[in-house]
């Protein structure tokens, strides 16, 4: 492998990771915010992390205009699956589970759980990726830490959460396992040949008006006089962290890192939800300690792998 091309790939998968990172602070700063209509949710983050960036989408207008049909139909579909669909039903399954501050964030492990199997399903189907045996076993020992962490006593019930709110948690999650993990396939199609900066700002301000139009629709719009100055302060920095810079991240280390790769430095969510709780003083059991510490030491072993430090890919 090219060295320069290996350090621009390690370069991009650290911005996917701290892209992750933010994602689980995010949920956290969400679960003051449990009150609020999803849509409308999903329509105020956008417009506010959407603003600094508006200007993108003249300044690099040429990246788009360039792109080929796929890409541009990449980056519609990236934006109605990741944007509405996938951000509805992830919030809709926090806001399941999250009624107390003291309830467990770690729903966003289940998101993550099968998640890369749909990506490197479709990462091989639309992106053509080569997916090696040893990939889908590192992948797989990955995802296993990922199980114990989010149901550590076997169960389809998550710690702190009543039953019904599970199920219909578990049932969101996995309808935006699907959302997320398309998106991520569709997004690198984009971020191939669409500029990141383009990509980020045209994601935030479509998803934004499209909520707001759905908002107006169903009558579901909240007076803006109406919300705190506290409720203020939590939007605006789940719009900042979660929204605005994760999301540029995102699609930077997007333009360089396979879809398969992408999809396992994103558990870098589940990992930072769990020191989040551990800070929150949520117990955790052995089994949950122990998934933590192979899903850290499988993402380790992907990304040099990615980095061709290994020969796995070519076997």
């Amino acid at each position: 492998m090219d060295f320069q091309f290996a350090v621009k790939q390690k370069y991009h998968s650290a911005f996917i990771a701290a892209a992750a990172i933010l994602w689980a602070f995010g949920a956290l700063l969400r679960t003051n915010l449990t009150s609020f209509p999803v849509v409308y949710l999903i329509a105020i983050e956008n417009l506010i992390a959407a603003i600094p960036l508006l200007f993108f989408l003249y300044r690099q207008r040429e990246s788009f205009m360039a792109s080929s049909v796929k890409a541009k139909i990449s980056l519609i579909t990236t934006i109605i699956l990741s944007g509405l669909l996938g951000n509805f039903f992830y919030i809709s399954a926090l806001q399941e589970v999250l009624g107390s501050p003291k309830s467990p964030l770690a729903i966003t492990a289940i998101i993550q759980l099968l998640q890369p199997a749909v990506v490197l399903f479709l990462a091989k189907i639309v992106l053509k990726e080569k997916i090696t045996p040893k990939l889908i076993t590192w992948g797989g020992l990955a995802l296993t830490g990922a199980f114990l962490m989010a149901f550590p006593a076997f169960t389809t019930g998550l710690v702190g959460a009543s039953t019904n709110a599970s199920l219909i948690a578990v049932l969101f999650s996995l309808l935006a396992v699907v959302a997320f993990g398309a998106s991520t396939v569709f997004g690198r199609a984009a971020a191939k040949e669409i500029d990141y900066r383009f990509i980020s700002a045209a994601k935030l301000s479509v998803t934004s008006a499209a909520a707001f139009a759905i908002c107006y629709g169903f009558a579901v719009m909240v007076p803006l006089a109406s919300i705190s100055v506290t409720n203020w302060l939590f939007i605006a920095a789940s719009a900042a962290l979660a929204g605005g810079i994760a999301t540029v991240f995102y699609y930077k280390g997007l333009s360089s890192a396979p879809a398969k790769i992408a999809t396992f430095l994103e558990l870098f969510w589940p990992l930072a939800v769990f020191g989040l709780d551990f800070i929150r003083g949520v117990e955790f059991s052995n089994w949950q300690v122990l998934g933590a510490i192979i899903v850290m030491m499988m993402v380790y072993r992907i990304n040099k792998l990615a980095l061709g430090k290994t020969k796995l890919l070519s076997k």
